[in-house]
């Protein structure tokens, strides 16, 4: 069985959508951080194609979205279209993704009514309301890294990765 030295290892979190989150998450704790208001789609891709040439990237892990009770049209297409850009990037820099549901990935905040609130207690990070996508994005991460040290990382498309 191989091991695996977790030292050095990087997770990228993106929480798409109008404004997108974007979470470098080292093994150890680290974070590097960036939101895109307004969102540019195209200035995320660059900020991970930078991070996936500087850094031992392992996954990069998306949220997977889609439409909302409610939403406009308008607004439902612009989301959508941003979402896509996203995906079309990373499969553009023949970069692999990993997409997991929020009901997946909520399962890390536990009794925590928010990610941002789970990110101030478990990183010591103190974000804003407005910050919302960082947390999550953040939190995305977390759960991927904390379910690889489990073991619990599976090559299963269906269950996005994770059992």
């Amino acid at each position: 069985m191989a091991v695996v030295e977790f030292k050095n290892i990087y997770v990228i979190g993106i929480d798409p959508g109008f404004s997108t989150g974007l979470a470098l998450l080292k093994y150890d704790g680290q974070i590097t951080i960036q939101q895109i208001n307004q969102s540019s789609p195209e200035e995320a891709i660059g900020i991970i194609k930078a991070w996936t040439e500087n850094y031992n990237v392992l996954a990069i892990i998306l949220e997977k979205v889609h439409s909302m009770p409610k939403q406009g049209v308008k607004s439902m297409f612009t989301f959508g279209k941003h979402y896509g850009i996203i995906i079309g990037g990373l499969i553009a820099m023949d970069k692999g993704f990993i997409e997991i549901h929020p009901r997946r990935w909520h399962q890390i905040l536990g009794s925590y009514n928010s990610s941002i609130e789970f990110v101030k207690d478990f990183f010591n990070l103190e974000l804003k309301k407005q910050n919302i996508h960082i947390a999550d994005a953040i939190a995305l991460a977390t759960y991927f890294l904390m379910n690889l040290i489990k073991g619990n990382i599976v090559n299963d498309k269906k269950k996005g990765g994770v059992k």
